[in-house]
């Protein structure tokens, strides 16, 4: 609950709506140093500029016009001037409205995927990163001088200016990748090539696979520059355009060639082409115009650049491109997208005609600047460093740097690092490169050394060594282009929600020793050495701990230093026990937990969440968690209650998954549920289900008309109070030593305040709409009971205490009658603390996105004495919930927990045993996939075998399958490349399938029968893939009551005990087939093997049925075990009468339905139907007559299954012919679901499309027969 104060009734006289918004604008600006004009009245207070500090200092503020408290809550659920003072001026209504009034132009947009292709051989983001640490900035290296080059007389083959810079190959082009017609692919420019293949590169790096673009709104914004030479007609006379030269094509050919179902824009405005693109892109994706959209610029000159004529010192012109793949921040973590950085405003500005001075320049300059930060609803002063994209020469450098300083410099001690690339001559892809480059520093939180021209003219701040990011807040930085002969457009960068830190953990005997490894750990750093390895270090022994955070390697030994000193200066008792308090409704913020969801183990409880309160909500968790703007559905019972489940229950799963594990949970509040989730008391779906109950009946019958205080009382001095002794008021916890909850009618609560504010005594408002835990809620206890029923609980897997009972409480007692309790009696959360912590020094870590029991919970811990650790809390609003969350882990491990540092910093490892995985590689031709398989296997060189997995996870699932396909089986990452090498050679390997996918015949899934008896089929399968194992667990337990043995003993058997011979009694052996066979089955549908049809002989057939859906899996099971005894009655004794009685008995007893997908009998021979099946019969005959499995074979492809898959164990190494077979469907055509497959698996870098650039001659533009006007 948020402990915040406020008394709304207790002003004199309120002022006007306007008039307080317009004195909160002014508060801000001054607060903000900025002209109050500059402050909107709809923008959100973050957005503008403030800081948490700065908001508590408005808070106070406004507390002093009014001459009454407010409560430090209200700036953040009415975020915007105009809500505040609407709100503050009693006009909810109009409060409500305007806190959910925020304009499509805020929504922030993410740049996940880079692609360029520049001089120097840059052809991804990788290496241009690369380049910009290590190589001569981009201008600098060819940038002719005055002296060396003039118009009359340089040569044509010393002067750079005729040579020009141009990415390699620059005529190549991989015409057999895009699906263009030959024709077409002729007549393409070198801008059109270019642009192609720099979206491909883009659209690998988002790990997006460009043939499902189709399926999505993507839109393209393309800049480019001149239109291409002219084309002249066959009779000599004027020119006329040919679509491959002119750029303003370039747009809706790019479209066409990767199937676009978007707008297709091409934007030309020289250097400011390709910013300009962007801007295009971001208010198309604010709008919802697109979901997607590829944005950038290229240049390539039509001709040589000798074309041009040098200018003295302006700089060369070449060819590259580069294109980014932006999509809404919400979308990309909604997807688990890699961000680079987030678009937070951008601007684009020509001020008209106002002469050609350079203080007219800078002016205009400076408005775009200030348009584009206003966007942001950021200040300029939080911004660190600024790409100034110039034309590449000085006087433009010079006109950009004096912009800048007019608007970064304003108000500040220090200057924003600026620097540039200086690709001016790069035309339209200059700005991109620039973008792209900036987006690549705030992703690694480091400045490339790049030198600025000018810089001695006044840039003290220049950008002109490497050197990580400056500050230790939010990374911002500006990107944009003077607009010399364009227009100027600028973009506010901001750095991605999740920003992973440096963890060093150190453990020692002593304080000596603690600093003895510290020092050792940088001095190995400092020359040189592998130094960063926290899963390793934090597996160090020692009482005296540390853990240091750095965000940069270069800032490790300062981060050692102070976190030393503070923990030797302030040593900190570690505690005997450790406690998980789920804290109850109020402390819900817009943005909260956002950027946990790129963690793999939060994501998956957060989905589980979702999925499980989806059908009693009626609406995700996780769309409510990314939406755009901060309405007041977050206000609201019924939606803040679950959303707070879902968030607890996935922070404290992923905390337990880093290690921490509680000795005992607690709650506070709905907080209990989920606290009973963690222990195990309540199945994740019978939480779900119980939170959208009580929210949806709170909301239905309660909120709006009561409300909660917290009181600093006694509870004996809170019982005597005339409110509550009269029944008006009722106790609804006792929170802390002298701390209480009461709660009642608004109106009653509101006079409680005032009277306790006239006495002195600190009086809260807590940020609910509903008199909790009060006896108003007691009349709706029996209907609570009722919508609940009967809750399914379990015993619990970590101790519960129960805040309602006051004492620790068993799984199974949790049913509905106790829920019905907790709603509307008192919260006895000081009880709870004292019982918890009596004796021992507790560590108490409250699950919450921001602290709201925190206090009380101190005061509690205090009461009891003793040295007791502080509090430790998963969120706090403002701030990223992975530091927080992180922050514990780094606190619970100096408490002496056994922290995965792996799992916490992203760089987890195996332990287990590594399995064969499929490993793909594909290309349009043979020699494109050898290309690609060359490429893959340089990649694989040095990767340790434990992350192989991700390897063939990302190449299954996040590149294009395209028709020459490969799979290559192999169980380490040397295997793998040694059969990816063989590929490339031309030569044959044992882990190798090649093939080339067609559409083909449908798959036909064929259970085997008698005949395929060996101890321990499925062992190893049941080992390694949790679907099988159980649905062979659900198929053996259908079948155990009809069998003497337990099946599973019997296929398990060890092969020298005396279970083993079983397995080749029918009465063991066909219901083992049976269900092996359906695990297997069972297996493939997960993975998205869907069959056309389906066939068995023997006993498989009966398996058949059930794949069909002919008979579930009781029927099936007593079917098949009924058949294993008549077998065994037919083979060994010979007493088949009685056998086959029997089993004709069982199978009329069997219910028979249509089949699903086509069920080929060996019966008849044909295509089975319901109506032939249900004749006992026809399983006599199945049975004992000859199976027509030929003539099923036959009916399978008439039915169009062609392509067989028999379902069954095979070989001693069951995972991988297991592994092969799947290799092998996907070569040959088959859809697979890999994120199934891989379900653990996580993105990684892989090697971009292996680009056969041959040379693909153009048409002579000025040699074609061109006809008509």
């Amino acid at each position: 609950m948020s402990m915040a104060r406020t008394n709304t009734d207790a002003a004199p006289a309120r002022p006007t709506a306007d008039a307080l918004a317009a004195r909160l604008r002014e508060e801000v600006a001054g607060l903000l140093a900025v002209p109050s004009d500059a402050v909107h009245a709809d923008r959100p207070l973050p957005e503008l500029g403030l800081e948490p500090a700065q908001m508590t200092e408005l808070v106070r503020a406004v507390s002093r016009w009014l001459r009454r408290p407010v409560p430090a809550w209200t700036v953040w659920q009415y975020p915007t001037p105009a809500a505040l003072a609407a709100h503050l001026t009693g006009d909810d209504r109009a409060a409500r409205a305007a806190a959910g009034r925020r304009a499509a132009g805020h929504t922030p947009i993410a740049i996940v995927g880079l692609g360029c292709r520049l001089p120097g051989g840059i052809g991804s983001a990788d290496a241009l990163w690369q380049h910009l640490l290590t190589g001569p900035a981009t201008a600098a290296d060819h940038r002719p001088t005055a002296a060396g080059c003039s118009t009359e007389g340089c040569s044509a083959d010393g002067c750079p200016v005729r040579q020009g810079v141009l990415p390699d190959d620059p005529g190549g082009f991989d015409a057999e990748l895009f699906p263009l017609p030959v024709a077409e692919a002729l007549l393409m420019g070198p801008h059109q090539r270019l642009a192609l293949q720099t979206a491909w590169a883009a659209l690998e790096d988002a790990r997006l696979v460009p043939e499902t673009l189709a399926a999505r709104r993507t839109g393209l914004f393309l800049g480019v520059t001149e239109p291409g030479s002219p084309a002249t007609g066959a009779d000599g006379g004027s020119p006329c355009p040919v679509p491959g030269w002119d750029d303003t094509t370039t747009a809706a050919r790019f479209a066409r060639a990767l199937g676009l179902d978007g707008p297709a824009l091409a934007v030309a405005a020289a250097n400011a082409s390709g910013l300009g693109a962007v801007h295009l892109a971001v208010r198309a994706l604010r709008e919802r115009t697109v979901d997607l959209a590829l944005a950038g610029g290229v240049h390539a000159p039509a001709g040589p650049a000798a074309d041009r004529r040098c200018d003295g010192p302006d700089p060369v012109r070449g060819a590259g491109g580069g294109v980014l793949v932006l999509r809404r921040l919400s979308d990309a973590l909604a997807t688990g997208d890699r961000v680079y950085a987030v678009i937070r405003g951008t601007a684009v500005h020509r001020a008209g005609a106002r002469g050609q001075a350079a203080a007219t320049g800078v002016r205009d300059r400076a408005d775009v600047l200030r348009a584009a930060w206003q966007d942001a609803g950021i200040s300029p002063r939080r911004v660190a460093y600024v790409e100034a994209v110039g034309s590449g020469t000085p006087p433009g450098d010079l006109t950009g740097a004096g912009a800048l300083r007019a608007v970064f410099a304003d108000g500040r001690a220090g200057a924003p690092r600026i620097g540039s690339t200086q690709g001016g001559h790069l035309r339209a892809a200059a700005g991109t490169v620039g973008l792209m480059k900036t987006a690549l520093a705030l992703y690694h939180g480091e400045l490339p050394a790049v030198p600025l021209a000018g810089a001695g003219e006044g840039h003290d701040a220049a950008a002109t060594e490497r050197t990580p990011w400056p500050g230790d807040g939010c990374r911002y930085a500006g990107v944009g282009d003077d607009g010399s002969d364009g227009a100027p457009v600028h973009l506010a960068l901001e750095e991605a929600p999740y920003r992973r830190r440096l963890f060093v953990p150190l453990a020692a005997d002593s304080a000596d020793g603690l600093r003895a490894a510290a020092d050792a750990l940088t001095g190995r750093a400092r020359a040189g050495g592998a130094w960063y390895a926290p899963e390793h270090l934090g597996r160090a022994a020692g009482a005296h701990r540390v853990v240091a955070t750095a965000g940069h390697p270069g800032d490790l030994s300062g981060a050692l230093d102070t976190h030393l000193a503070a923990r030797l200066q302030a040593p900190a008792a570690r505690p005997d026990a450790l406690a998980f308090c789920f804290s109850g409704p109020g402390s819900q913020w817009h943005g909260m937990g956002r950027d946990l969801l790129g963690e793999p183990v939060f994501r998956a409880a957060f989905d589980a969440c979702d999925q499980a309160l989806r059908p009693y909500t009626g609406w995700s968790v996780t769309e409510e968690l990314l939406a755009d703007r901060a309405g007041p559905r977050l206000g609201r019972t019924d939606v803040a209650q679950p959303l707070l489940f879902a968030l607890q229950t996935a922070l404290a799963r992923t905390l337990g998954e880093w290690g921490a594990e509680p000795g005992v949970v607690f709650g506070q509040s709905v907080g209990e549920v989920a606290a009973a989730v963690f222990a195990g008391a309540l199945p994740l779906d019978e939480g779900a289900r119980l939170i959208a109950v009580w929210s949806r009946l709170v909301t239905e019958r309660a909120a709006g008309d009561g409300a909660l205080t917290v009181c600093e009382l006694s509870v004996e001095e809170a019982e005597s109070l005339p409110v509550v002794r009269a029944g008006r008021l009722s106790l609804a916890g006792h929170l802390a030593p002298g701390q209480v909850c009461l709660s009642g009618p608004r109106e009653a609560v509101g006079t409680l305040e005032r009277d306790l504010e006239g006495l002195g005594v600190r009086a809260v408002r807590v940020n609910i709409d509903h008199a909790a835990h009060s006896a108003r809620l007691a009349r709706l206890a029996p209907e609570f009971e009722r919508r609940l029923g009967a809750l399914r609980t379990r015993p619990t897997a970590v101790p519960f205490w129960s805040t309602a009972t006051g004492g620790y409480a068993e799984g199974t007692d949790l049913g509905a009658a106790y829920w019905a309790r907790s709603m509307c009696t008192p919260m006895r959360l000081a009880e709870a603390t004292r019982a918890l912590a009596g004796g021992r020094r507790l560590r108490v870590v409250e699950i919450t996105p921001h602290p709201v029991v925190s206090h009380s919970l101190r005061r509690g811990l205090d009461a009891v004495g003793g040295d007791q650790p502080r509090i430790l809390s998963t969120g706090r609003r403002g701030q990223g919930a992975r530091q927080s969350l992180e922050d514990v882990a780094a606190a619970l491990w100096c408490d002496g927990a056994d922290v995965r540092w792996g799992a916490v910093t992203g760089r987890r490892r195996r332990s287990a045993a590594p399995l064969p995985v499929a490993l793909t590689v594909s290309g349009r031709t043979a020699r494109a996939r050898a290309e690609n398989a060359a490429r893959l296997a340089a990649r694989l060189d040095g990767t340790p075998d434990a992350d192989l997995p991700d390897v063939a996870y990302t190449a299954a699932r996040h590149r294009s399958h395209l028709e020459y396909r490969a799979s290559v089986v192999a169980a380490s990452s040397a295997e793998a490349a040694g059969a990816l090498r063989a590929l490339a050679d031309g030569r044959t390997h044992r882990g190798l399938i090649t093939g080339r996918a067609a559409a083909g015949p449908g798959l036909a899934v064929l259970f085997t029968g008698e005949g395929d008896r060996r101890p321990g089929a499925g062992r190893g399968l049941y080992g390694a893939f949790p679907e099988f194992r159980r649905a062979l667990d659900e198929a053996c337990a259908a079948l155990d009551p009809y069998l003497p043995l337990p099946l599973a003993a019997v296929l398990f058997a060890a092969g020298d005990g005396p279970d083993a011979k079983l397995v080749h009694d029918p009465r063991f052996a066909q219901p083992g087939l049976f269900a092996v066979g359906v695990a297997l089955f069972r297996l493939w549908r997960l993975w998205g093997v869907a069959p056309a049809a389906v066939a068995g002989r023997a006993a498989g057939e009966i398996a058949a049925a059930h794949a069909a859906g002919v008979l579930d899996l009781a029927d099936a099971a007593r079917l098949v075990a009924a058949r294993g005894r008549l077998t065994r009655a037919r083979e060994w004794s010979g007493a088949t009468a009685a056998a086959v009685r029997e089993f004709r008995q069982v199978a009329a007893e069997c219910v028979f339905r249509e089949p699903s997908i086509a069920w080929a009998s060996t019966v008849t021979g044909g295509v089975a139907a319901a109506g032939t099946v249900a004749d006992p019969e026809y399983w006599v005959r199945q049975a004992c007559a000859a199976p027509r499995f030929t003539d099923a074979l036959r009916a399978l492809e008439r039915a169009g299954a062609g392509r067989r898959l028999e379902c069954r164990p095979a070989g001693v190494d069951e995972v991988r012919s297991l592994t092969r077979a799947l290799g092998a469907l996907h070569v040959a055509g088959q859809d697979i679901r890999w994120e199934r497959v891989f379900a653990a698996g996580v993105p990684v870098d892989l090697p971009g499309h292996a680009f056969r650039r041959a040379s693909c001659p153009r048409v002579a533009a000025r040699t074609l027969p061109l006809s008509g006007s």
